[in-house]
């Protein structure tokens, strides 16, 4: 029985999650031994990496045919990433940013929720900063339908460029 293509790319998003998960109970070792408060609200950060692995997914299903088809879609997705990496609180936290500028920024930035999603729990101990976790799940459901969309149209057609 032959492989659906569209399952390759779940399968990395998958295995990627399932590691980071396994991951947890070695970072709660960590937190015991660096002496870090472990609060129950570490419980939470599941939710900000399976929406980060639908995200990922949707990216890849949008990635997969474009890089075929336009080859510097990998490098311009490149660009891109580090662009978002400095606009997100990746390095700072999101309280940084002026509250009247606050919600706007969560909703166009799908990484905030997400980031947001583990530090809030793991350095904080509060639970993740549910509006934007919530404007990151309706970007990571976009972008999976999207992608999903765009992989069944244009897969065809890249692996026939092959």
């Amino acid at each position: 029985m032959p492989i659906r293509r569209g399952t390759v790319v779940l399968a990395e998003q998958l295995a990627t999650l399932v590691t980071a998960l396994a991951a947890l109970p070695i970072l709660v070792l960590f937190m015991w031994i660096y002496d870090r408060p472990a609060t129950l609200n570490l419980l939470w950060i599941p939710v900000p990496l399976a929406v980060l692995a639908m995200l990922s997914a949707g990216v890849g299903y949008i990635l997969c045919p474009l890089t075929v088809l336009l080859p510097d879609a990998a490098n311009a997705w490149g660009a891109v990433l580090r662009l978002m990496w400095f606009l997100s609180p990746g390095l700072y936290s999101v309280e940084r940013v002026p509250l009247k500028w606050r919600p706007l920024y969560e909703a166009l930035n799908p990484f905030v929720g997400i980031l947001e999603g583990v530090r809030r729990p793991l350095h904080d101990g509060a639970p993740p900063l549910w509006s934007a976790l919530g404007w990151s799940a309706l970007w990571a459901v976009a972008l999976f339908l999207v992608g999903r969309m765009l992989f069944r149209r244009l897969s065809a057609d890249a692996v026939r460029m092959l």
